[in-house]
């Protein structure tokens, strides 16, 4: 049997009061589960938040990091 990897996006939003920029996401990610460690950076532009997760799931879909689970 065939194992698959499961890629994994977590965005953790919240609002820092006082700060010019106050938007902040936590972006944590890995192209497969499992393998220990992660990527992790925090953004305060949503543009770039968003070409994030564009480049994080294309990439997945690339080197075969997601599918075949029946979702989708």
């Amino acid at each position: 049997m065939t194992r698959q990897k499961t890629g994994l996006m977590v965005l953790r939003v919240w609002i820092e009061e006082g700060s010019t920029e106050p938007l902040r996401v936590d972006i944590r990610q890995t192209y497969d589960l499992s393998r220990t460690g992660h990527a992790t950076l925090t953004l305060t532009d949503v543009d770039l938040v968003l070409s994030t997760v564009r480049t994080f799931l294309e990439t997945s879909r690339a080197i075969g990091a997601v599918g075949g689970n029946g979702h989708g």
